[in-house]
């Protein structure tokens, strides 16, 4: 065997060679520093889930039905006509919507937790919690 050049690369001679016809192997004896392959890192396991009633603590309940919903402020009219462009004009209409969204979420959440706070006396939310939760 005759090493070649500095990364510790080896070259076989004789019967292997002979075997394989006119192909030449070529093998690394060791990996120069800085070529090392990462380690492989496997996936973790899924963890199965699944889901549970869970009753929501009454400081809870009192935070969420005394929310209010988000105003939008702007401009007066006349000011707004002069310095608003388009991609303002845009960009306003975005955000009007997430307000609107928003908002229409949590009148829904307070709309549930009053229905269940009248038929059943207290919140319950589904949640869903893994294996090693439960």
């Amino acid at each position: 065997m005759e090493t070649m050049g500095s990364l510790g690369v080896q070259r076989r001679h004789g019967a292997a060679e002979a075997r394989e016809g006119s192909a030449k192997k070529i093998k690394m004896a060791k990996a120069a520093v800085g070529y090392e392959s990462p380690p492989v890192e496997r996936a973790p396991a899924k963890k199965k889930t699944k889901k549970v009633m869970k009753a929501v603590s009454q400081d809870q309940v009192d935070f969420v039905l005394a929310a209010k919903p988000t105003i939008r402020t702007r401009l007066p009219q006349d000011m707004q006509a002069r310095r608003i462009t388009e991609e303002r004009r845009r960009q306003s209409a975005a955000v009007d919507e997430i307000v609107r969204c928003n908002n229409e979420i949590l009148r829904r959440l307070q709309a549930d937790y009053r229905h269940q706070i009248d038929t059943k006396g207290c919140v319950h939310v589904e949640v869903d919690v893994t294996d090693d939760e439960s």
